[in-house]
């Protein structure tokens, strides 16, 4: 077992999950783990967790940009954001 990782891709994520109202800045990141990495690596680190188990049944791969676009939405409207200007 690792000790106290920050996150593994597919498998755990962060430990801290909420961000102070403070906060001004949000980075949204959106992947797709591959199903067989993901149940080896699990398996090879004993680690049990909801996202273990999605992702290694397999996820849409296609679904990622849409999942990102809702998730952005959903921050711009419930956080009264604005997206940056590039």
């Amino acid at each position: 077992m690792i000790p106290d990782p920050e996150g593994i891709a597919g498998i755990v994520g962060v430990r801290r999950q909420a961000a102070p109202e403070t906060t001004t800045d949000v980075f949204l990141e959106a992947a797709y783990f591959d199903p067989l990495r993901t149940a080896a690596t699990g398996r090879k680190l004993g680690v049990t967790s909801d996202a273990r188990y999605r992702f290694e049944r397999g996820v849409d791969p296609a679904f990622t940009e849409t999942g990102a676009e809702i998730a952005t939405r959903m921050i711009l409207d419930l956080c009264v954001a604005r997206p940056p200007i590039w």
